[in-house]
């Protein structure tokens, strides 16, 4: 039994479902016998699921961000992923901010819970503007299976170098990463370089 003390619906055998969104949770409550207000009623089938994982989460992201180069991506990854699993990711020169490569972020990191979607090439180089928040929120996004990373001339300094280090060493596909035209330190290149070091045809390139 349970008192839900809300006002007086009745439902019969009906499917109800709340979208959690801050929590990305969906909540499934079964049959519904009578509902009033702090009335006790049988409650069947109620349990919790993840949404199913889908690319559209990521496509929407790119709808969202509202630029011709996400908005163009967004189109051909539509149809690209009716046939493929593999994609690539390139939004060069995008002219993207530090809240546009978030919202990409939350999108890539809810596709990418289908563990069948596979992120090939991946590529925000010459986005200036992106920062570090923006730059810290990609690169935790990033799979472990990515091959190619693409940063160049993102005006990324050292503060976004412990992200990167922690993506390179959870990485397992990687063969290429160019994060040429930033203002790394030679350490932190140093840093960067041997984060990468259980990946030895890697080529790195800053």
């Amino acid at each position: 039994m349970l008192n839900l003390g809300i006002p007086a619906l009745i439902f019969k055998d009906t499917l109800c479902y709340f979208l959690c969104m801050n929590r990305r949770t969906l909540i499934k409550f079964g049959t519904w016998h009578g509902v009033t207000l702090g009335f006790s009623f049988p409650l069947m089938g109620l349990a919790d699921t993840s949404i199913k994982a889908s690319p559209n989460s990521l496509i929407q992201a790119l709808i969202e961000i509202g630029s011709p180069v996400s908005t163009a991506l967004a189109r051909r990854l539509e149809q690209h992923l009716q046939s493929s699993n593999s994609y690539d990711l390139h939004l060069r020169n995008g002219s993207l901010g530090p809240a546009d490569v978030e919202m990409l972020a939350s999108g890539l990191e809810s596709a990418h819970l289908d563990e069948n979607l596979s992120l090939h090439s991946f590529s925000l180089s010459f986005n200036p503007e992106i920062g570090l928040m923006g730059s810290q929120a990609i690169l935790r996004a990033l799979p472990h299976h990515v091959i190619e990373i693409g940063l160049v001339g993102c005006n990324l300094g050292d503060q976004s170098v412990p992200a990167m280090i922690s993506c390179f060493k959870k990485s397992t596909r990687l063969k290429m990463v160019c994060i040429e035209d930033n203002q790394f330190s030679r350490s932190s290149k140093v840093d960067m370089k041997n984060a990468l070091s259980h990946l030895p045809r890697c080529v790195f390139i800053a």
